[in-house]
């Protein structure tokens, strides 16, 4: 009866233990400002641009697969927030970047000079080498800025913006249009080599500055092109969330930056690398019912059968083994098999078959012409004496070269007798 009650303890254990591993026990609470989604209405999310836009007239999408399931039309902008939550493979960005060659935009925000809670968050990938993959900018930090006052949470568009135009030479390439080049500051004053992080292309795309702060003169925000689509970054990772949407000009900026990017077709948010996904949901998962249920129904037919089988806890009785010396040469056959290199076996095996087939002729210990003795001998085989030769000639053995090594020299000295 005790035996029982210990198993009954140590099953219930189990169950216990497997419900902990399996989520349900008290998880740890979530940051309110994540997820970053288009759908949440938390201090992150993208809920607030999105009805905005929809008031606007603007088509919105929320993307909640990988790349390549993107909308094949052109004139679209995606906004890809980052760090990612659940970071992009190698294919889907090649599927990205022939996205935007076709024609469209996309709109990269960088948490590089704010810090927001759910960037710090744990499952949250290397920010540096996912902008680098997805934008085609190389970026890297020049050090920390002391005279940096800004809250990175808390992010004014006033303070950035002088409200000057774009330098000449920008504005008259074309690249830029006259509306946007009234909100932004004259970049062409400002010096790169005090900016807290840089960003250049590593190839022959067209790249500029786009914005830059009104007092150190520090680039914020990047644009280039790519094929027939462009690409704009930006080092503030909350410019158009809930929180500052309505902050100072923020709204403005993106209609100049979508007017910018040419993107008169749809707004698309990336959902998928920041956990919303169609593909899985782990959380969902874990979540449903109906697992619960069915792993409480499993686990209490084990513990039905576990306490009431009646020869659980008996003592198995353990057969007589008797050793044979067939058993015994087995096992030392095995051994020196599994020890000894192929090409060792076959030495040993040559020096014996020379020492028995001296031995059948009567030759002398330092005669070599025991191949020819075995020509000549009518009782064997000239093909098996000339195969057994090459064999032996060999560098190189395998299992199956071993095996037909044995029956050829078997098989010979069978003959020879």
């Amino acid at each position: 009866m005790r035996d029982r009650l210990v198993t009954l303890a140590m099953a219930l254990g189990a169950i216990l233990a497997l419900y902990i591993l399996l989520g349900g026990g008290a998880s740890a609470p979530q940051s309110r400002e994540m997820p970053v989604w288009s759908t949440h209405p938390g201090d992150n999310g993208y809920l607030a641009l999105d009805r905005w836009l929809n008031d606007q007239g603007v088509p919105t999408a929320s993307l909640t697969e990988r790349y390549d399931q993107l909308d094949p039309s052109t004139s679209n902008l995606l906004i890809i927030t980052l760090p990612h939550r659940l970071p992009a493979q190698f294919r889907e960005l090649q599927d990205l970047h022939r996205w935007v060659e076709q024609g469209n935009s996309l709109l990269v925000l960088a948490a590089l000079r704010d810090s927001p809670a759910w960037a710090n968050a744990q499952g949250y990938g290397d920010i540096e080498g996912a902008v680098s993959a997805i934008s085609g900018f190389d970026i890297w930090a020049k050090g920390d800025q002391s005279d940096e006052t800004e809250d990175d949470n808390n992010i004014d568009l006033q303070s950035i913006l002088d409200l000057e135009p774009i330098a000449t030479e920008l504005r008259s390439s074309g690249l830029l249009s006259s509306e946007f080049g009234e909100a932004v500051q004259a970049i062409g004053q400002a010096d790169p080599l005090a900016d807290p992080w840089f960003a250049s292309t590593s190839d022959a795309s067209v790249s500029f500055p786009l914005l830059a702060e009104s007092g150190s003169g520090q680039t914020v925000m990047w644009g280039q092109t790519l094929g027939q689509g462009r690409i704009i970054l930006s080092s503030y990772s909350g410019l158009f969330n809930n929180s500052q949407l309505g902050s100072a000009e923020n709204a403005e900026l993106f209609a100049q930056l979508l007017a910018w990017a040419g993107a008169d077709g749809m707004v698309i948010f990336d959902d998928m690398h920041q956990g919303l996904s169609v593909l899985y949901d782990p959380d969902a998962f874990f979540s449903d019912r109906r697992l619960h249920t069915t792993i409480i129904l499993v686990l209490l037919w084990w513990l039905i059968w576990v306490v009431g089988s009646s020869r659980r806890l008996v003592a198995v009785d353990q057969p007589s083994v008797v050793v044979s010396a067939t058993d015994h040469v087995r096992a030392i056959a095995s051994l020196y098999a599994n020890k000894m290199h192929p090409q060792e076996v076959t030495r040993r095996l040559e020096r014996h078959f020379e020492r028995v087939v001296r031995h059948e002729f009567g030759l002398s210990g330092n005669d070599k012409s025991i191949w020819e003795s075995l020509r000549k001998s009518p009782r064997v085989a000239t093909g098996l004496v000339d195969e057994l030769q090459a064999v032996f000639g060999r560098n190189n053995y395998r299992p199956a070269s071993l095996a037909r090594l044995h029956k050829l020299v078997t098989t010979i000295r069978k003959q020879i007798r």
